[in-house]
């Protein structure tokens, strides 16, 4: 991600003194971005109330890059282990979890086959409950829409508040089950929260 929209997303969220989640991940390797200490140092100097994550393989995360990390301000790193190996290290700020063959998986929207994947739900509170921003600027509707079929618009062009509230509709009737069926990725996906079957979805966000 640019850093110019990068910052462009802390300030907004400044604005309006965000104090949830911010979390690192998606379909890369955060660590593998030298920018990243630089990068979490900036969004805790604006966001100083903000729980800053960072979800990482481990590959490249050494004991020099955790200092790196925790100076700057990391709250938590999540670390998946797919391969069983384990880290070199382990730290108070780290969780490294152990992906094994009984552990439910996400497939992904349809595109990977998972011998354990989560089952379908009916409803799905992802939408609602998460603002996923790609590095180009688009906000999809969820993490699992790996092509960005179902982007909800582009900070480049729009506010993030402009983008969240215009969506708000589509975004819950995705969430209540009443789009789910009409929308590809939504329909092959089995990685819908667990919670999702009987979960209270949010009347406004």
């Amino acid at each position: 991600m640019p850093k110019k929209t990068f910052e462009s997303i802390i300030k907004q969220l400044s604005k309006i003194n965000y104090r949830h989640k911010i979390s690192f991940s998606g379909y890369c390797e955060p660590v593998f971005d030298k920018r990243l200490p630089e990068f979490v140092r900036y969004a805790r100097l604006l966001l100083p109330n903000a729980f800053i994550s960072i979800g990482s393989n481990g590959d490249f995360l050494t004991k020099e890059k955790y200092n790196e990390l925790v100076d700057a301000g990391i709250d938590y790193i999540v670390v998946c282990r797919h391969d069983g190996k384990t880290m070199p290290f382990q730290a108070d700020k780290m969780l490294v979890k152990f992906n094994i063959d009984n552990t439910s998986l996400y497939n992904r929207g349809g595109l990977v086959e998972v011998k354990n994947s989560m089952f379908n739900a009916k409803m799905c509170i992802l939408p609602v409950t998460r603002l996923f921003i790609r590095t180009s600027g688009s906000m999809s509707l969820c993490c699992n829409d790996f092509f960005d079929e179902n982007s909800l618009g582009n900070k480049k062009n729009e506010s993030l508040f402009k983008i969240w509230k215009k969506s708000s509709k589509f975004r819950h009737n995705v969430a209540n089950g009443k789009l789910i069926s009409k929308i590809k990725v939504c329909r092959k996906c089995t990685g819908l929260e667990k919670g999702g079957m009987g979960v209270s979805i949010p009347k406004k966000s």
